[in-house]
């Protein structure tokens, strides 16, 4: 059972249950305006009387009561279902996600034919924009549309540019780390700047070496030619030995003999 307070006094509180009855129970710090289901059910019903006399009263605290809890109801589902701004995700499927004040997703829609693919059947709201973006790019990879050295392309839009920059910032780097270094993640804008730089480089670069010219072979010297060899001088003659008489003793005295 659930119980309107209508009143309150310091040692008592007036509420109205929820089959039109009044009743003044202790006070336990309740405020007017309040709806409570711990009532503690101490005292007895007010009489008729009394609640006759303060029925327009407790009309007026009701409608007001119920004025107050419409308005925040209303106020509260039109700030969380309003978008913020939009997160596109472009891998070759392409989605938006609808983001509200509060980071939750509010709306989800293919861009094309791939993109309403990878959502079928996928449940995003009131999930966080940076789990869904997750998941998406792991359902994508999971159909073979992204793999290594593939690009995922983050873009979002707002009015509100403060946000709009700390929310793509924020989710390219998260995204980044979630996927890995094969993986490139940037804004559609940086992606095609690399792409159409990379296109202007030559598939094969060829330089052409050209074949030295053959130099002129060095004029080789003759040898100088060799002298004939001198004619070897003719021996000297040996000169014939000569005698002589003197043997070189002198005169012995022996040379004569007496007959």
């Amino acid at each position: 059972m659930r119980y309107l307070v209508l009143e309150c006094a310091l040692s008592f509180a007036v509420v109205l249950d929820e089959e039109g009855r009044v009743r003044r129970v202790p006070n336990l710090g309740y405020a007017v305006g309040e709806v409570r289901e711990d009532i503690y059910l101490a005292d007895t019903p007010i009489d008729d009387a009394v609640a006759r006399r303060r029925g327009p009263a407790r009309t007026v605290w009701w409608l007001a009561a119920a004025a107050c809890l419409c308005a925040a109801i209303i106020g509260g589902a039109w700030s969380w279902q309003t978008p913020r701004g939009t997160v596109h995700l472009e891998i070759n499927p392409s989605v938006a996600i609808e983001v509200n004040r509060f980071d939750r997703v509010v709306g989800l829609a293919g861009e094309n034919a791939d993109g309403e693919a990878l959502i079928e059947g996928y449940w995003s709201y009131g999930k966080e924009a940076e789990t869904v973006v997750f998941e998406l790019t792991d359902r994508a990879a999971d159909a073979g549309d992204l793999a290594a050295g593939g690009a995922v392309a983050l873009d979002v839009a707002s009015d509100d540019e403060p946000w709009r920059a700390e929310t793509e910032e924020r989710l390219i780097a998260d995204l980044s780390a979630h996927v890995g270094e094969d993986i490139m993640v940037a804004r559609r804008a940086d992606i095609e700047a690399a792409q159409a730089a990379a296109d202007e480089l030559p598939e094969e670069v060829i330089v052409e070496v050209p074949e030295p010219e053959p130099a002129d072979p060095a004029p080789v010297e003759a040898a100088p030619a060799l002298a004939a060899p001198a004619p070897a001088p003719a021996p000297a003659p040996t000169p014939e030995p000569t005698y002589s008489d003197d043997s070189g003793y002198g005169n012995s005295g022996y040379s004569g003999y007496d007959d």
